[in-house]
């Protein structure tokens, strides 16, 4: 009887250091709200900047200033179509990257599932995604110059 008992504790005693699906499934929660909590200072920063632009802009509308009005409200409306198709740019790489991000997540399950399958299926999307974080943070600094 002795001997069943140490068998026991010596099986629970292997198997605890396991995961569980509970625990993927927590982990990709918990990766998930770290992933928001990285995007926010980025979301705070674009806002600070389209303040700022809007205050210069309109700074430089009420000040008078040597040229004609109609260089200036050229140079208004070309600095508001740039920022708009930075804005539209900078949204669509915020897409493709979320969508991405789902990919991986999927194929994950997919690949914790079925242990014969390889990781390598993963390297495409994650290079994708590097490259579209990369082009986010490059949008956010033209934007914030």
């Amino acid at each position: 009887m002795e001997d069943v008992r140490n068998r026991l504790k010596r099986i629970e005693n292997n198997t605890s250091d396991t995961m569980k699906p509970s625990d993927v499934i927590d982990a990709n929660v918990a990766l998930t709200i770290q992933a928001v909590i990285r995007h926010q200072p980025a979301t705070k920063r674009f806002d600070a900047m389209e303040s700022r632009l809007a205050t210069l802009i309109s700074a430089n509308l009420t000040r008078a200033s040597a040229e004609p009005t109609s260089r200036r409200c050229g140079v208004k409306e070309r600095l508001l179509q740039l920022l708009e198709n930075k804005r539209l740019e900078l949204a669509k790489v915020r897409s493709d990257t979320e969508e991405i991000a789902a990919e991986i997540e999927e194929r994950k399950s997919i690949v914790s599932k079925n242990t014969s399958s390889d990781s390598c299926r993963l390297d495409e999307p994650k290079e994708k995604r590097g490259r579209l974080r990369a082009r986010e943070s490059t949008l956010e600094r033209e934007m914030s110059t």
